[in-house]
């Protein structure tokens, strides 16, 4: 999050594709190109290292908040496109026959 407004408390907060490719240029481009490399935040852990079954690894930035009942390590990639279609169609009540149908016409 970066405090955007300080006369409001405005706040935003990025979500960045290919977060280690874009984030310095993106940090001198807004007037803080100390967040590109900043040593405190690392040691937070604010930019974790994500293994990813395709791309391999890659640095990220994790969400800004640490909460101790709900943890948001932000360190697990996002699961491939459909790995997660035949639980969700279970879950919504679709019978097994259907969903395997589903799959072998890759719907």
């Amino acid at each position: 999050m970066w405090e955007v407004d300080s006369a409001t408390g405005g706040w935003l907060f990025l979500v960045m594709i290919e977060s280690d490719r874009y984030w310095p240029t993106f940090a001198r481009a807004v007037g803080a190109a100390e967040l590109a490399d900043d040593e405190q935040a690392a040691a937070y852990g604010s930019f974790p290292t994500v293994e990813h079954a395709e791309w391999g690894p890659f640095k990220t930035i994790a969400p800004p908040l640490r909460m101790s009942r709900s943890p948001l390590p932000g360190t697990a990639p996002a699961p491939a496109l459909g790995a997660d279609g035949a639980s969700v169609l279970a879950e919504a009540g679709v019978d097994a026959e259907t969903i395997a149908l589903l799959v072998a016409a890759s719907v």
